[in-house]
């Protein structure tokens, strides 16, 4: 054997002693445990176990990493080396820490030597939620909750739990039941001072509902609601009540915050309709697990806002009918039920349909009412057969239309010659508003008013008053009466022969802008 081959042999040799003392230094490097449940606050020991056929071996490093949540993980290393001098054992004191106080984090753990050798373990650091789920922040007095943990803990459960009267919260082993108002609270411990504490509060109430049930209001009008509640709790304070509304196309709460607060007062909020439909509104105290809820059924209907006869005025004969008819703006309106009347039955009666029927001589006023307030009238006046054909009678129509200036009262205007009725013997004459009421002779004559003219009971005549510029209907020509008939003018608004003499200005026969801003200096100058 020749030189070479001598020192090639070596050369392998040695390489394969070398490769097998470094594989020896790594292969025995492992940990007792491989994953840890923990609370947030507990502390545990992992073993690592190290063997080498070399002397004194420390591990290179321990590594902590956050692979979820947020946390970390403070550590202690001890060891004891075993009789063989190259088998170390190290023991590790791990403190994990949790920041989230909702959130579990999980840890790994990973120890490392100088050579190749590893091991890791993973540490699920739990917060007091995930120990015992579904704790509610609210319970009913007289109620039992327990407090056994949900999750099996590597180490011994490690908190401490609080009660505010221990006559009010009794428990028996982890069974804690709550017979009054009172409060309990759980926390962890923790070396490094992140604790997180979780509080129970018992509460009574046996009323929780809105001061209604149901509601019918017209879009674009707002009404309130109030809660009315005996509820009470453990260190009550001031209180919210979360508002919640099913479709807020249809409606909003009128304010910038929608929920209702409490003080020791009443809870009460505005709300707003907007559109035609129909809305749940639903309100609930504080927290979810308060099992309380008020409800309250809203209708919101499109209003009738003017209700227009096709006669404002009749004279009918004993026994006669006549069929009025109502038209109904806007034309979509949500409720078109109508409501007919008569003032005086001995005179005119009329159905649910509108047909009026005369039956005995005198006078009596129609109405008609829809919701929102709406009504028109019409005036009826029956005569008979036998009337007493020796009483003058004026040669104006009955209901003729009869101009009054402004201002003029009802006492001055009967003394006026160019009243043709004044001339007539055995007779009284009255006046009455356009809502038929009666009134006195100082009363100052408005748009509408009817004048009636009667011999005994029997109708001679009538005259509908028209004051130029008057259409509130009090006499006088104000700004809001200007404004009005700009606005009926805009918007096209039908008008009766009545009212298109009051918006008439100048008597053209047409209502224009122009007549709204005469009756506006009108206005201003008186």
């Amino acid at each position: 054997m020749n030189l070479k081959k001598i020192k090639v042999i070596l050369i392998l040799f040695f390489a394969f002693v070398f490769i097998s003392s470094i594989k020896s230094y790594a292969d025995e490097f492992t940990l007792d445990k491989h994953e840890i449940n923990l609370l947030h606050g507990q502390e545990c020991e992992v073993v690592a176990n190290f063997q080498s056929n070399v002397g004194s071996i420390i591990p290179q490093h321990i590594n902590v990493e956050v692979i979820e949540g947020e946390g970390g993980c403070d550590f202690e290393i001890s060891s004891n080396a075993s009789v063989q001098h190259t088998k170390l054992i190290y023991t590790i004191k791990l403190k994990p820490y949790n920041y989230s106080a909702t959130k579990m984090t999980k840890l790994k753990i990973t120890i490392k030597g100088y050579y190749s050798g590893s091991d890791e373990c993973i540490v699920n650091v739990y917060t007091l939620s995930d120990v015992f789920p579904n704790l509610p922040y609210f319970i009913e007095s007289g109620k039992t909750i327990s407090l056994a943990p949900q999750i099996q803990l590597d180490s011994e459960l490690n908190i401490d739990i609080l009660k505010s009267d221990e006559k009010v919260i009794t428990n028996q082993g982890t069974e804690y039941t709550f017979n009054g108002i009172g409060q309990l609270i759980i926390s962890t411990k923790s070396s490094n001072g992140i604790n997180y504490s979780k509080s129970i509060v018992s509460y009574t109430c046996s009323q929780f509902e809105f001061d209604k049930n149901e509601v019918m209001i017209n879009e674009g009008e707002t009404f309130s609601l109030d809660i009315n509640t005996d509820l009470d709790f453990y260190n009550k304070a001031t209180w919210r009540a979360y508002v919640r509304i099913n479709n807020k196309d249809l409606m909003y709460v009128d304010s910038a915050d929608e929920n209702y607060y409490y003080n020791n007062i009443k809870l009460s909020k505005c709300f707003l309709a907007k559109k035609p439909g129909e809305v749940i509104i639903s309100a609930y105290p504080i927290d979810e697990s308060i099992d309380k809820v008020a409800t309250c059924k809203v209708i919101i209907v499109r209003p009738i806002k003017s209700i227009d006869l096709n006669s404002i005025s009749l004279e009918l004969k004993e026994g006669e009918e006549y069929q009025l008819n109502a038209k109904i703006t806007p034309s979509d309106a949500t409720n078109k039920n109508l409501q007919w009347k008569s003032s005086n039955e001995q005179v005119a009666i009329v159905d649910q349909s509108g047909l009026v029927k005369a039956v005995g001589s005198g006078l009596a006023i129609i109405t008609v009412e829809g919701n929102n307030y709406t009504r028109d009238r019409c005036t009826i006046m029956v005569t008979n057969e036998k009337s007493n054909n020796n009483i003058i009678v004026t040669s104006l129509p009955v209901t003729s239309i009869l101009h009054i200036p402004t201002n003029t009262s009802f006492k001055s205007i009967r003394t006026e010659e160019n009243f043709p009725i004044l001339s007539l013997t055995n007779y009284s004459v009255d006046l009455y508003s356009h809502n038929g009421e009666i009134k006195g002779e100082d009363s100052i004559i408005g748009s509408k008013d009817m004048i009636i003219a009667k011999n005994g009971e029997e109708i001679l005549t009538s005259y509908t008053a028209a004051v130029k510029g008057d259409v509130s209907g009090d006499g006088q020509v104000k700004v809001y009466d200007a404004f009005q008939i700009l606005k009926d003018t805009v918007s096209n608004t039908e008008i009766d022969e009545v009212d298109n003499i009051i918006r008439d200005y100048n008597d053209d026969g047409d209502v224009k802008i122009y007549d709204a801003f005469r009756f506006l200096n009108v206005a201003i100058s008186q």
